[in-house]
């Protein structure tokens, strides 16, 4: 895409990209910390796999939840030399992909043996559209019993519309075999956090973020209308 041509600038808490659009920002790291919860709720032992590093903020909460193995999947050069410059490419237990999901993801699928127990998608530059694409690979990527969430920012400047696409994408991840909740996390943004982000534009305007916690359904557990 014209994102991973573009050159990233690393500011104060934040990551911005040629367009003056936030990648990420440090105002989400709370988010992230629960997001870790949710897909690690008990600490050791679980194979972790997240798409999109940005600033690592789930990655590091990730790691201090001592997963048995974790997998990052990044596609942009700027954040892979970041990356390799926080000793990331050589952390013990972390393998790091690099390329886009779309390349690197099918060949891992195994629909009798799913590698990952906790996945995790935040990608950059790419909508609903591309985020129901990935849904369609979690049967192989991910182990029944298994705990899948994403970044929920799709309409986050409309109340209505953030509703609407998240029942979408709960009865999309409902056909696929998961069983979807959402979760209100307040969410507190510092006044100047949207300085010099195109325009001034607030890319958050919702009082409380719904973090989404899709289980992968056991075969056992039937197929009830949801």
């Amino acid at each position: 895409s014209d994102f991973l041509q573009q050159r990233l600038r690393f500011e104060e808490g934040r990551l911005m990209d040629e367009l003056d659009r936030p990648v990420m920002m440090a105002w989400e790291a709370p988010l992230m910390e629960a997001h870790a919860a949710a897909l690690c709720p008990e600490e050791g032992g679980a194979r972790v796999l997240n798409l999109g590093f940005g600033l690592g903020l789930v990655d590091t909460a990730l790691q201090r939840r001592r997963p048995a193995s974790h997998t990052i999947v990044e596609p942009h050069a700027d954040v892979l030399l970041a990356m390799r410059r926080g000793g990331w490419l050589e952390r013990a237990g972390v393998t790091v992909l690099q390329g886009t999901w779309q390349g690197v993801l099918p060949p891992l699928c195994d629909e009798a043996d799913p590698p990952f127990d906790a996945i995790f998608f935040d990608t950059f530059a790419e909508g609903a559209d591309e985020l129901f694409r990935f849904h369609e690979l979690l049967p192989g990527l991910l182990r029944p019993g298994g705990v899948y969430s994403y970044f929920n920012g799709i309409a986050s400047h409309d109340a209505f519309l953030h509703r609407v696409y998240c029942e979408a994408a709960r009865r999309h991840l409902h056909s696929l075999g998961l069983t979807a909740t959402f979760e209100p996390v307040r969410v507190s943004v510092a006044p100047g956090t949207w300085e010099g982000a195109e325009a001034g534009r607030n890319w958050w305007a919702l009082e409380h973020y719904s973090l989404p916690v899709c289980v992968r359904r056991r075969r056992e557990e039937g197929e009830a209308d949801g």
